[in-house]
């Protein structure tokens, strides 16, 4: 007889702590405890744990997750807004 194991997916789910930002404002992302890979785009500053872009723009952001033990794996992808920082004119 043989025995078929059924691995569960992981999780790619990311949770950015704000979908839309200014150039330079740092955000952190929420996303696996597994082994990951991310993809933060171009014009990214930092990781997961600090991430600012230099640009304005739709960014995105994918991670690609993969369970040790089991080879399975899945990818998980948001999109940020980042807006242009408006400066205050100067009134001379």
């Amino acid at each position: 007889m043989t025995t078929l194991t059924v691995n569960e997916i992981p999780s790619a789910d990311i949770v950015p702590s704000e979908a839309v930002l200014c150039v330079g404002e740092i955000i952190t992302l929420s996303g696996p405890g597994t082994v990951a890979t991310w993809d933060f785009g171009a014009d990214a500053v930092g990781d997961e744990t600090g991430l600012s872009y230099t640009t304005p723009g739709i960014k995105m952001v994918s991670v690609m997750v993969e369970d040790p033990t089991s080879l399975c794996s899945s990818e998980g992808m948001i999109e940020l807004t980042v807006n242009d920082v408006i400066e205050a004119p100067v009134i001379v």
